[in-house]
């Protein structure tokens, strides 16, 4: 189902312990308030992908973030300060990005059984020296439903110098691929920039996000509805 641009989305959580867990989605604005959409996820279809987010040479990433994407809801946590990490998810064959300020994101594929773990270790790649005696605070990501909110940690060494294009390669589940924004393998996408649509195209795109200072990158927000259907990326900066 396609919504048009300048449409809001009010997304509400419910659970209900040992039954299905409901999610609301509530259109307002063009739509009327009345039209909702619900859909559930049933916790006897989840499972677990676990492990270790460490570097090449085997040290701990604390403070990495796991996302898994299911085609519509977004699972995500934190790695430990042993690196172990621990994901919930609906089961399937997913991607999985992990993501952590200083290192190149990792993108693969989670195969999550029903009721069971799948251990699944990562290894990130550094490519900012000295990352290893920098404090682990990093950027703060929630998933919550078909929403992924990132709250940027703008001051962050590996941000200084940079601009907000380097903070949207560290955004899980957003590509910059062959010419284009990929957000949640969709192509479809509308930005907006402090609640204001955002339409240039992709190397003007690039041009203006390579323009803005990092520091100055509040927030990034990314709201699906799954393929086919436009996603929204919603960017929060001091202007």
């Amino acid at each position: 189902m396609k919504f048009r641009i300048g449409v809001i989305i009010l997304f509400i959580f419910v659970a209900f312990p040992s039954v299905a867990q409901d999610f609301e989605i509530v259109p307002l604005g063009q739509m009327s308030p009345g039209t909702r959409m619900t859909f559930g996820v049933d916790p006897d279809d989840m499972g677990r992908a676990v492990g270790r987010v460490m570097t090449c040479d085997g040290k701990a990433v604390e403070g990495a973030v796991a996302v898994i994407y299911d085609g519509l809801h977004f699972y995500g946590a934190k790695s430990k300060k042993d690196g172990a990490y621990d994901v919930g998810a609906n089961f399937g064959v997913h991607v999985i990005e992990v993501v952590a300020p200083g290192y190149r994101k990792y993108r693969g594929e989670a195969d999550i059984p029903k009721g069971r773990d799948t251990n699944l270790d990562i290894v990130l790649e550094p490519f900012f020296d000295g990352i290893a005696d920098v404090k682990p605070q990093n950027n703060r990501v929630t998933c919550k439903g078909n929403t992924l909110t990132m709250s940027v940690n703008a001051k962050h060494p590996v941000y200084e110098g940079k601009s907000m294009l380097d903070v949207l390669r560290d955004v899980p589940m957003l590509t910059v691929v062959d010419g284009k924004f990929v957000v949640a393998n969709n192509e479809e996408l509308e930005f907006f920039l402090n609640g204001k649509p955002f339409r240039a195209p992709f190397a003007a795109a690039l041009k203006f996000f390579g323009s803005i200072d990092a520091a100055k990158v509040k927030s990034v927000r990314i709201m699906t509805m799954g393929g086919g259907n436009t996603t929204w990326v919603s960017i929060s900066y001091s202007e």
